[in-house]
């Protein structure tokens, strides 16, 4: 950003927040996103049994629901669901990156941290097409 400004030049950027970000997981997709970084197919496996089979109930008026199963999504607060959703983002970031070439400083075109997401592109041209891919990936 500081050659940005130092030399005069545009630099346009989109900020994006993934509300709810545990609940929009595929979980086929992430299985498969798993197998694309090689983890071995038994972890693979113990992380869909830990994530099969969710139920949920639901308070209203002080009475719960009868429970129904939640088949996306994973779990809140569970300690392997930020790495999860992590791992998932990485593909979609890495998928971006290979097919569309930005040229911007450092050739860095998408920052990322947790659900926060920053597209940067010297044209507007440029980050339209890049949150396009991002949602179409997403």
């Amino acid at each position: 950003m500081e050659k940005h400004y130092e030399f005069d030049k545009d630099l346009y950027i989109i900020f994006v927040n993934y509300e709810q970000a545990y609940d929009s997981i595929n979980r086929e997709e992430l299985w498969n996103t798993l197998i694309y970084f090689d983890i071995p197919k038994k972890y693979v496996n113990m992380v869909k049994l830990c994530n099969n089979k969710t139920e949920c109930k639901v308070k209203f008026l002080g009475e719960l629901s009868s429970a129904f199963e939640v088949k996306s999504g994973l779990r809140q607060r569970d300690a392997l669901s930020p790495t999860l959703f992590n791992l998932g983002l990485e593909k979609v970031i890495r998928e971006i990156k290979h097919s569309h070439q930005v040229e911007v400083v450092n050739k860095e075109i998408i920052l990322a941290y947790a659900d926060d997401i920053v597209i940067l592109g010297n044209t507007r041209q440029d980050i339209t097409q890049t949150m396009s891919n991002l949602v179409t990936a997403s």
